[in-house]
């Protein structure tokens, strides 16, 4: 069983999907994690942005927040949370998945099944160079 990715992507046709400040980059889009029966690793999901089209930053972002956003009139079943920990490159960070229920304990079980099925959205704040 191969350790599990989490790839953020965008879609270039949203009208928000990316928002150019002065200094800044917003960018706005979907995360998809590899097969659900890919490992789960204690730390969590190693992220790959790219390729996101718009984002010119090779830097590591200053902000990434990470929801479950089920679609509209469905209910949330899952119960995730998602943090963004970035590493040193881009390439580096991690995308960690909590229970949303009892303790909120990071979740512990090997497979993706259920959090594989999530609809996951981020938004994320780079430097623009």
């Amino acid at each position: 069983m191969a350790n599990a990715t989490a790839t953020f992507t965008i879609d270039p046709k949203a009208l928000n999907a990316v928002e150019n400040t002065q200094k800044s980059v917003w960018v706005r889009g979907t995360v998809a994690i590899s097969a659900a029966t890919d490992s789960y690793v204690t730390g969590g999901i190693l992220v790959t942005f790219s390729p996101i089209e718009g984002l010119h930053s090779q830097l590591v972002p200053t902000y990434v927040r990470v929801w479950s956003q089920p679609a509209v009139g469905s209910p949330n079943t899952f119960l995730y949370l998602y943090t963004y920990n970035p590493g040193s490159t881009l390439a580096l960070g991690k995308m960690q998945v909590w229970l949303g229920l009892g303790t909120g304990a990071e979740y512990t079980v090997a497979a993706l099944t259920n959090p594989g099925a999530d609809t996951i959205v981020f938004e994320g704040l780079f430097v623009r160079i």
